[in-house]
């Protein structure tokens, strides 16, 4: 990082915060040349509880799942980030990034490692996964199913090999608490998992070299929680993997106290990083399955070992179930906001199983469902383990007749379908609308928010037409990081080729479009659904950009209109108006203001242009039916696909990869204030046929 990014990131944070900083640098420090002393031990250990029968109640076809995913990686057939490996074995080397070839600092003090530099350490992502041993869980949970003790070997020999390679504070392994409190869910439930297995406690709680690495890791988190302006999940990763470990191995004199300390910051934020309409304040969608996995681990650790942690977590995870049932579309999956790094809170299942879909069939186990809530398209191993271990335990109640929300206020979100109660028997597949109208991330770096304020997707039965970029990759390649980032990539408007916020770092924002949701009606019945928000991004030039969005249901159209007001005049009920000069949209100094509208569309769908006509058809292989486009004729319209310099035209369907997907853009050199620029989707009915 540059001296410009340290006094941006200085920038946002608290003089408390600085403060704290300053004092995590001065425990670094002391740690480097005078280690802490290890935990000691005591007498009577608490060690994990395994109710019985733990995955008796799995179906057949997820176990059969399980199994396979296991004999694959016996053979060192594994999966990260959706790119096949097949040297996930026993002996694997846990410091190479398998993704450009360079090999993290395996010695070396660890918090003096800057994970951020790639020349040093390689794509660090691809270098953590593999240790947060998600893989080893999985094998525990197939030795549990079956008896396999080939299983359970290959986790024994495997653990102890880490062990070994990772020493307390040497290497990259121990430089984020994410990383160690995530490496403690998936120990603990290993553990679990492999009970019954002759081995288990000298692979274990009679090793001291899992004594040592157990007590340092919770030692380490102890120390240096997460905190200001880094208190998003990754506080909420430390809190959990602190809380599992605390309560099911009280190895150490202090374990209580991290328990009851990790207790507290867990009953404190997930309230505090969930708005009280139940969506995540990080405002990414995939961080709100992350964070419901990993409270879900600890709301189970709770609920076994009978403390009150369980009862205070039960709400504010009934409201994230709730709310995630409320966003998926038809075919279950939620919207694509902000980013995205495909991480699992807690694994048990194959690494490519429906991460969605298991959280939609865990619901009615944390909260009474409505009437409207999903299930999952399959079965799978983790709702089997929640229903083990919350038998006889009531669901937070919740009234079964609630209705279906559409508009989040918090979260600043709409979904608009066109399949809304009492809208009447449709056969057509689901028209899905999601229009961000919501606040630029949480906390002051907004770390993980994208510049995509009035953003809209588009899904047709499931099939992204209209899609949200995605995120491709966090470190390492700054360029493809920003694009995907920014204003162009997403389905809104860009102004003066500029972004509606303004980036600071890769997880850094130093100025943030504030939106104002106008007006909405028509969202949970009707036969038209229509919502207005506007935001301030784009002030410093003059003016406002306005989107309002309309869902005819009984026409099967989508009519979005962008316009530009004044920057002075008020955010609801202003009267557009075009400038004094008739000439367009100016800027500070008086120029006119170049404008575009991107439609990035979904990686399936292809599209022909036609200018003549003022119309874009789309289609993709699943669809028998015509959609029709109708262009602003104001705008002139291309195709952008796969465009390198500078990037344009990509999607990004997992972390890690990223492929050519259309962008419909229109442009215009000089916009007009109050200009109403219109762009009309038709969506032919097969009712109709």
């Amino acid at each position: 990082m540059t001296p410009k990014w340290y006094l941006k990131r200085l920038a946002s944070m608290s003089p408390a915060e600085i403060v704290g900083r300053v004092e995590d640098e001065g425990k670094r420090r002391l740690w480097r040349h005078r280690p802490t002393a290890a935990p000691r031990t005591v007498a009577t250990p608490r060690l994990p509880v395994t109710p019985h029968g733990l995955l008796e109640g799995a179906d057949p076809a997820a176990m059969a799942a399980l199994t396979a995913a296991a004999e694959g990686l016996l053979k060192g057939r594994w999966s990260i980030f959706g790119m096949p490996r097949t040297d996930q074995t026993a002996d694997l080397d846990y410091f190479v990034d398998h993704l450009t070839g360079t090999r993290a600092p395996d010695t070396g003090f660890s918090l003096a490692i800057n994970h951020r530099d790639e020349a040093a350490v390689g794509n660090v992502k691809f270098v953590w996964e593999p240790a947060r041993h998600q893989h080893l869980t999985v094998l525990a949970a197939a030795y549990a199913a079956t008896g396999d003790v080939r299983y359970a070997e290959r986790v024994d020999v495997e653990l102890r090999n880490y062990w070994a390679a990772n020493p307390f504070l040497v290497g990259i392994h121990w430089t984020s608490g994410i990383e160690l409190g995530l490496r403690l869910i998936s120990w603990t439930w290993v553990r679990r998992l492999l009970d019954g297995w002759p081995g288990a406690a000298d692979l274990f709680e009679h090793n001291p070299v899992f004594v040592e690495q157990l007590g340092r890791h919770q030692q380490w988190l102890a120390g240096f929680a997460s905190h200001g302006s880094s208190a998003n999940n990754h506080l909420i990763a430390e809190a959990c993997g602190q809380f599992v470990a605390a309560s099911a191995f009280g190895l150490f004199e202090p374990s209580d106290r991290w328990r009851a300390v990790a207790a507290e910051d867990l009953a404190r934020e997930l309230p505090n990083q969930t708005f009280n309409d139940g969506l995540n304040r990080e405002l990414a969608s995939d961080y709100h399955g992350f964070v419901l996995e990993m409270c879900l681990a600890a709301f189970l650790e709770a609920v076994l070992t009978g403390h009150p942690l369980a009862d205070q977590l039960a709400e504010p995870l009934a409201r994230n179930v709730d709310a995630l049932q409320a966003v998926v579309d038809d075919v279950g999956h939620p919207h694509r906001q902000g980013d995205s790094d495909d991480a699992h809170g807690w694994l048990v299942d194959p690494v490519d199983y429906n991460k969605w879909g298991s959280l939609l069939n865990t619901g009615p186990l944390l909260a009474t469902p409505a009437r409207w809530w999903h299930r999952g398209p399959e079965p799978d191993i983790r709702t089997a383990v929640v229903a083990a271990v919350t038998t006889g335990r009531q669901p937070w109640s919740l009234d079964p007749d609630r209705p279906r929300p559409s508009r989040f206020s918090g979260a600043g979100l709409t979904i608009l379908r066109d399949h809304a109660e009492g809208s009447g028997g449709r056969t057509d597949p689901e028209l899905w609308i999601m229009f961000d109208h919501g606040p630029h991330g949480y906390l002051s770096t907004a770390a993980h928010a994208h510049a995509d304020a009035l953003a809209t997707e588009i899904r047709y039965g499931g099939i992204e037409v209209v899609a949200d970029p995605g995120t491709y990759c966090y470190h390492g390649e700054p360029e493809w990081r920003d694009h995907f980032r920014s204003t162009v990539a997403h389905a809104t408007v860009t102004v003066a080729e500029r972004n509606q916020s303004e980036i600071g770092g890769p997880f850094l924002w130093t100025r943030k479009a504030e939106t104002i949701l106008e007006g909405s009606r028509g969202l949970e019945d009707g036969l038209a659904a229509s919502c207005v928000a506007s935001h301030n991004g784009y002030s410093d030039l003059g003016v406002r950009h306005r989107r309002s969005v309309e869902l005819d249901r009984e026409a099967r159209t989508i009519t979005i209109v962008d316009t530009l007001v004044e920057a002075g005049e008020p955010a609801a009920d202003a009267a557009v108006r075009r400038d004094s000069s008739g000439d367009g949209t100016t800027d500070a100094d008086g120029g006119n203001l170049p404008m575009s509208k991107s439609f990035p569309l979904g990686p399936t769908v292809q599209v022909d242009l036609d200018n003549e006509a003022g119309t874009a058809r789309l289609s993709w292989p699943e669809n028998s039916n015509r959609v029709t486009v109708t262009l602003d004729p104001n705008l002139s319209w291309s195709v952008v696909d796969g465009r390198v310099s500078p990037p344009l035209g990509w999607y990004s369907g997992r972390f890690g990869t990223k492929q050519p997907s259309a962008v419909l853009l229109g442009e215009t050199p000089a916009a007009a204030v109050g200009e109403e620029y219109r762009t009309l989707f038709t969506f032919e009915s097969q009712s109709a046929k």
